[in-house]
């Protein structure tokens, strides 16, 4: 295989040639507490700061539709986790929505923030992508490892509920994002620009 030159920006490769799993969601349905569950996992290449949509989005919920705001470390991996329940959605006969949100982060490079084989279901990915220019390469690499895991738990990529959101460190507008967008996001994937600094788009 030929090696990308140094001024040559890699794209991810398409999963369209390779034998994939059929399988789309999995949302477990609880008949006890007449809920339908949905996971939904945050991730991206390290230092992206996947967690802190979780953080800015816990603060935002009412209290009384939200649970409690968990913080796992799980060896050098950190795991930030909670559940709420969506306004304006009603039930779906009878049952009601609960969505479980999780966030895959670490400051370590030894650590592989895009492997999702910790779960045992995926209803939906955010990929938070690192819009500087350096980090290009690790946001291409990191979207197609999240791809080859969600594929791994027996899912089909090509109809998984994937959106991308580059998530800045101030304003949204800093950065030009032509370049990562069509690099991650060529098509009609959901796309969405966020500020670190004010919580603005999580």
């Amino acid at each position: 295989r030929r090696r990308a030159d140094a001024g040559e920006r890699r794209t991810p490769r398409s999963t369209s040639a390779r034998t994939i799993p059929t399988t789309t969601v999995s949302m477990f349905v609880n008949h006890v507490t007449r809920e339908i569950n949905v996971r939904v996992v945050y991730c991206g290449p390290t230092g992206a700061s996947a967690s802190a949509n979780l953080r800015e989005l816990h603060a935002r919920l009412r209290p009384d539709a939200r649970g409690r705001l968990v913080t796992s470390e799980d060896g050098r991996r950190r795991v930030v986790f909670f559940d709420f329940l969506p306004d304006g959605l009603g039930q779906v006969r009878g049952f009601t929505i609960r969505v479980h949100l999780y966030a895959l982060d670490s400051d370590d490079p030894g650590v592989d923030d895009c492997d999702l084989s910790r779960f045992q279901d995926v209803d939906g990915v955010v990929f938070v992508a690192d819009p500087r220019e350096a980090r290009i390469e690790a946001n291409i690499a990191g979207f197609e490892r999240v791809a080859r895991s969600v594929e791994a738990l027996g899912y089909a990529w090509a109809t998984m509920p994937v959106a991308v959101q580059v998530l800045h460190r101030g304003p949204a507008a800093d950065r030009d994002t032509t370049e990562l967008r069509g690099a991650l996001a060529p098509g009609a994937r959901p796309w969405t620009e966020a500020s670190a600094a004010d919580g603005s788009g999580s």
